[in-house]
């Protein structure tokens, strides 16, 4: 029982980061662009990003706990694991991300987003604040969020953790592969919302500053 709770309260967490990709990229794009949007999605969440952290828990642990490809692994003071773990992130972000976006590029005709105006970009795909960011905010949940959640998840009920979890997933999965299969046959995004600001959040900002 505990374990299948375990698991259970584990698909709850990557639904929960899954909602904070969601956010995330829309305030990346309100920042950048002045607009937020569905995202390619029916759902306010994003799937791949719980699946990519369940890789991510799966292989190098969490950074109180850190692994390497799934085998135990210890430092001499935690400033060396943290650092360890924070890298790790960094490196699987940008791999993700050239991965991912090639892939959708050659498979959809699709290109999902370009870094090229970014300072430092490696590749359109990818670059090194973009990653840097991305990496920050996983290193921080994963050390100060991760497992509380998983606490708390646990302690519910058996019944509505299962029936919660499972119904989230399978709704998730069928949305992410709807989103896919939508970019497949029109090469196109789909788009169901979109909100746009006068002015990017950034250039707000600074002209806040100036």
């Amino acid at each position: 029982m505990a374990k299948k709770k375990n698991t259970y309260s584990l698909i709850l967490v990557l639904i929960v980061i899954s909602f904070m990709g969601f956010c995330v990229e829309n305030i990346f794009t309100a920042l950048t662009h002045g607009f937020i949007n569905n995202k390619n999605m029916i759902l306010p969440f994003l799937w791949g990003y719980g699946l990519a952290l369940l890789a991510l828990y799966k292989l190098f642990g969490t950074p109180s706990n850190p692994l390497c490809f799934g085998s135990q692994i210890s430092f001499s003071s935690k400033a060396k694991g943290n650092l360890y773990y924070f890298c790790v992130a960094f490196i699987g972000v940008c791999i993700g991300e050239i991965l991912l976006g090639y892939a959708v590029e050659i498979i959809c005709n699709v290109i999902w987003w370009d870094y090229s105006m970014i300072p430092l970009h490696i590749t359109k795909y990818t670059s090194i604040p973009t990653s840097l960011g991305f990496a920050l905010i996983i290193f921080l949940f994963m050390r100060y969020a991760f497992e509380q959640l998983l606490n708390r998840f646990s302690a519910l009920n058996i019944k509505v953790l299962k029936t919660v979890s499972i119904t989230l997933a399978v709704l998730l999965s069928i949305d992410m592969l709807n989103s896919g299969l939508y970019m497949l046959i029109n090469q196109n995004f789909l788009s169901i919302w979109r909100v746009d600001f006068p002015k990017s959040l950034l250039h707000i900002i600074m002209e806040l500053i100036s």
